[in-house]
């Protein structure tokens, strides 16, 4: 008797071990208590068109560090689906004479939450000038923490100040027109 009631006692702690809550919700269909918050952001993006139109200025700041080409800061403003009105803040790193353009570039909303880009591709006409190009969401905050896409810029810049004896662009202002995808 005493073996019969040790081994039922053996045999019911084992199955109470076995089945955790983890598994008993897995086979109930229901998303495990180890999910982290990431993994349940995932299962609700949804990729969507994107649309943006903007303008603002660029500017020479020498303080940007970029690793040898021309420093600009980017500022303006926009319009765009999924943002609203939101602010422009970026940093352009270029070397015009060999088409070298590499920007990152922030679309703030009004309630603060953010989306970042970079440049993947620039569009560069025959006369070397920076027409646009591809870019890829690295993220943001709020909202579009997790968020990935594409988009296209076309931009048209005008030079607005020149330094006289270096022939280098100093400021001018851009407009531009974007479209793309956008999960988040």
């Amino acid at each position: 008797m005493n073996f019969k009631f040790l081994f039922i006692l053996g045999l019911g702690a084992i199955l109470l071990a076995g089945c955790s809550a983890d598994v008993e919700d897995e086979m109930l269909g229901k998303p495990s208590s180890t999910e982290t918050g990431a993994d349940k952001m995932s299962s609700k993006v949804v990729e969507r068109p994107f649309k943006s139109k903007a303008d603002g200025n660029w500017f020479l700041v020498p303080s940007i560090d970029c690793e040898g080409l021309l420093p600009y800061s980017i500022e303006g403003t926009g319009n765009a689906t999924h943002l609203g009105r939101f602010d422009i803040e970026g940093t352009l790193c270029a070397f015009p004479p060999e088409g070298l353009y590499f920007l990152t570039v922030k679309f703030i909303a009004a309630n603060g939450d953010e989306l970042i880009w970079e440049s993947v591709e620039p569009f560069i006409d025959q006369n070397g000038q920076y027409t646009g190009g591809i870019f890829e969401c690295k993220g943001g905050t709020g909202r579009f923490e997790m968020a990935e896409g594409t988009i296209t810029v076309n931009e048209m810049l005008e030079t607005t100040s020149v330094d006289p004896a270096t022939g280098i662009p100093l400021s001018g202002t851009f407009t531009n027109a974007v479209t793309g995808t956008l999960a988040y």
